[in-house]
């Protein structure tokens, strides 16, 4: 018994010692005249750290004690001890040794593991990586990097129509804001699942995936791989169906809130919706026949600014149209370096753009102009109107840096860079009218 007593004190004192240190050793116990031959191997735990989010997370494996041919006299009586500790991230190792019948003693480990994300804040952090992932799917698809070029020219006609009328309605230009962002999202889809059906990307005709069919896939530049974001064609329509019917509800909230006419609202957001279709459709797209950039002079521009002109004031102005023109020139030059980024895939394509007519040369002089322009006008209207138009010019040393990209032929981030660029530059535009006085502004005389 003493040496059983003896045998257990060696075991409970390696499993301590075993636990809290994180150094493999090997232990060997010899017991009293009454037990020969014991030996207990024991390996300490090996370390590993697992990182999930931010929290990390140490398992700690534990390799099963064995013990061999361990006789005693007494076949009759049995004897079991216990140890139980508690590792430093709250999962428990169960040592036990027990005399058995057959006079064996047995020494077990029975370890609990520990969950792989233990905590709460370990599953809100997953389920809001879900969360965002979920968006981002079909976020993506719809570029969001570009509603600039649709939602400045609406808050510009908002401005202009309270410089003209001095009247504001917030929800006419909530109205007006979802009208304009969901036409410009649906034809942001309406392009890309034409380009993709197309094979624009990649120079042929791409097959695609449907829920009863995987098959090859075009990296799109703008998006990435479709599959990639885990979205179909099938989903990618349902999407654009989405939007286009979002686009209609906010029109018909538009027209109910608006002092203007339906007719003549109904006139511009149906001029506004179709082109979003036609830019890019499989049999009449206007961008693969050289008339693209037209499109986008109009829709991102003019239409867009009017529509909300007249949703806010209820009546046109031919002199509000002019103050589109800066916002209209530096939106084309967004899809004008889009144009020539892919101009090689679009030519294997057989699709006809201004940057393909142009070559790499003129499409570089095309995109300083269409760069650089708008910072001339915004000169012009400071030194004779009032010193708050020089106030886009703090965006023109970014202008200069995309410039340069874009002379190097880096163009592969030239058109988000330049969404990004003409985010600002629109929003400093917006102010410089905003807080000019009305008797200031050119071309809005009653």
């Amino acid at each position: 018994m003493n040496g059983i007593s003896s045998t257990s004190n060696g075991i409970r004192s390696g499993g301590r010692n075993g636990l809290s240190s994180s150094s493999s050793s090997t232990i060997s116990t010899s017991n009293t005249s009454s037990v020969s031959g014991i030996r207990i191997r024991r390996l300490t735990p090996a370390h590993q750290v697992v990182k999930n989010g931010d929290v990390l997370v140490e398992r700690l494996e534990i390799l099963k004690e064995e013990e061999e041919g361990i006789h005693t006299s007494s076949s009759s009586s049995s004897m079991t001890s216990t140890k139980s500790t508690e590792n430093p991230i709250g999962h428990h190792h169960h040592v036990s040794q027990s005399l058995g019948s057959k006079g064996t003693l047995k020494t077990t480990t029975n370890e609990q593991e520990p969950s792989l994300y233990p905590t709460p804040t370990c599953h809100k952090t997953m389920s809001f990586c879900n969360l965002m992932t979920v968006i981002s799917r079909y976020l993506l698809p719809l570029r969001p990097w570009s509603f600039s070029a649709s939602l400045t020219p609406v808050a510009l006609g908002a401005v202009l129509s309270f410089k003209v009328t001095g009247s504001f309605n917030l929800g006419v230009f909530v109205a007006s804001c979802l009208t304009v962002l969901a036409v410009h999202a649906a034809g942001n889809l309406s392009n890309t699942y034409y380009d993709y059906i197309r094979g624009v990307e990649d120079g042929e005709i791409t097959k695609y995936k449907r829920k009863d069919k995987t098959t090859s896939t075009t990296n799109h530049p703008d998006i990435g791989n479709l599959e990639d974001q885990r979205l179909n064609i099938d989903e990618l329509v349902h999407l654009g169906v989405v939007a286009y019917s979002i686009g209609c509800v906010a029109f018909l909230v538009d027209v109910l809130l608006s002092p203007a006419r339906m007719e003549h609202l109904a006139l511009i957001y149906f001029v506004g919706l179709s082109g979003s279709f036609l830019y890019a459709g499989r049999w009449f797209g206007l961008k693969y026949i050289g008339l693209g950039d037209l499109i986008i002079l109009i829709i991102f521009g003019p239409i867009s600014l009017l529509f909300s002109f007249l949703s806010q004031g209820g009546f046109l102005h031919s002199g509000a149209v002019l103050y589109a023109i800066p916002l209209a020139l530096n939106t084309e030059a967004i899809f004008h370096s889009n144009n020539t980024r892919d101009m090689e895939s679009d030519k294997k394509a057989g699709a006809l753009t201004i940057a393909i007519l142009l070559g790499g040369t003129l499409s570089h002089v095309l995109y300083a102009l269409l760069l650089f322009v708008p910072y001339i006008l915004f000169i012009g209207f400071g030194l004779h109107y009032s010193s708050l138009f020089f106030l886009p010019l703090i965006t023109l040393p970014k202008a200069f840096e995309l410039e340069k990209e874009f002379r190097r032929g880096d163009l592969s981030r030239v058109p988000r860079h330049t969404g990004t660029l003409n985010l600002y530059f629109g929003l400093f535009y917006v102010v410089a009218c905003t807080f000019t006085d009305a008797r200031m502004l050119p071309f809005l005389g009653r």
